[in-house]
């Protein structure tokens, strides 16, 4: 059974509704590399049939045209991705049967990539792999080895348990034509890693907070497949009524956001950090900061950790 099959029979009939192609890799330099790279050499005149059609065995992306309201989707995986990064170009290390190193590219419409809230993108993204990660631990009858072993996001892009990084999103965007643009969504998760094999100490593991887990393939395939579903699903409301989903998203998010109420220091892209209390993720994703001297900064976009204590 090939690997499209595989993933289409993991949450069949859903994911055969949604997934569009796909592209599966021993390795390669980065999947989202892969798929701007997939996404230049294609026909940009129809950013939807490009997308759809991203993978298809001609090699040009000339899939045929989605219905009007369809959400196509391409996927691209790797077992082993030697130039991997997350924000900042940080290095994501992965070995062969360890790490869950997927892709996803979905059009995006052009008034949301322009707007107030583009910034939910990437946060749907992460209540996304939550929920699929949630899924698949519940249909495996994985339980969590610690009585604290419980999902939550750290914003903006973060998986954690119980305070410790699972995984992170990379989130991108690629112009296509004057109505859509390309969202990619590169998600790492640590999957089979003991603690001596992981990137940094305060990192955790699939294998290190739940069990029994199904193999490395089989449980790709699986977070493959309903991370795929929840994407699809997500994005497709939110595209459908912005406000009114992006309300919804930020009670969906202050509810499972590892940072707020915590201490935080955000590093900004100019160089400058702030330190104090998250207090609230704003109307617009943005995470709102209450410093030491009582005073609120916005902060839109940043590397934030959560301070000890």
């Amino acid at each position: 059974m090939s690997y499209q099959d595989r993933v289409m029979a993991s949450a069949a009939p859903r994911t055969a509704a949604v997934v569009s192609s796909i592209k599966v890799m021993d390795s390669v330099d980065s999947t989202n590399s892969l798929l701007r790279r997939a996404l230049t050499l294609g026909d940009r005149r129809d950013a939807r049939s490009l997308i759809a059609g991203l993978f298809d065995q001609s090699g040009e992306g000339a899939g045929s045209t989605p219905s009007e309201d369809s959400l196509p989707i391409s996927v691209a995986t790797s077992d082993v991705q030697t130039q991997c990064h997350g924000r900042l170009g940080r290095p994501w290390s992965n070995k062969p049967g360890e790490s869950f190193m997927v892709s996803w590219v979905l059009p995006a419409p052009c008034s949301i990539v322009q707007g107030e809230y583009v910034g939910w993108l990437t946060m749907i993204a992460g209540l996304s792999v939550q929920a699929g990660i949630r899924e698949v631990l519940s249909s495996c009858g994985a339980q969590a080895l610690r009585e604290e072993s419980e999902l939550s996001l750290k914003w903006p892009n973060d998986i954690f348990v119980n305070g410790r990084k699972l995984g992170g999103i990379l989130s991108e965007m690629v112009p296509i034509d004057e109505q859509w643009s390309a969202v990619l969504f590169g998600v790492g998760i640590n999957m089979f890693m003991g603690q001596a094999d992981l990137p940094i100490d305060l990192a955790t593991s699939l294998q290190l907070e739940y069990a029994p887990l199904p193999a490395y393939e089989e449980l790709r395939d699986r977070l493959a497949a309903a991370i795929s579903v929840e994407l699809h699903n997500r994005l497709a409301a939110f595209y459908d009524d912005p406000e009114g989903y992006a309300l919804q998203s930020h009670d969906m998010l202050s509810t499972e956001s590892w940072t707020i109420g915590r201490q935080v220091k955000a590093s900004l892209a100019s160089g400058e950090s702030v330190i104090g209390r998250a207090l609230r993720i704003d109307d617009d994703a943005s995470l709102v900061i209450k410093c030491h001297d009582g005073s609120e900064r916005t902060v839109t976009t940043g590397d934030v950790g959560v301070l000890p204590g």
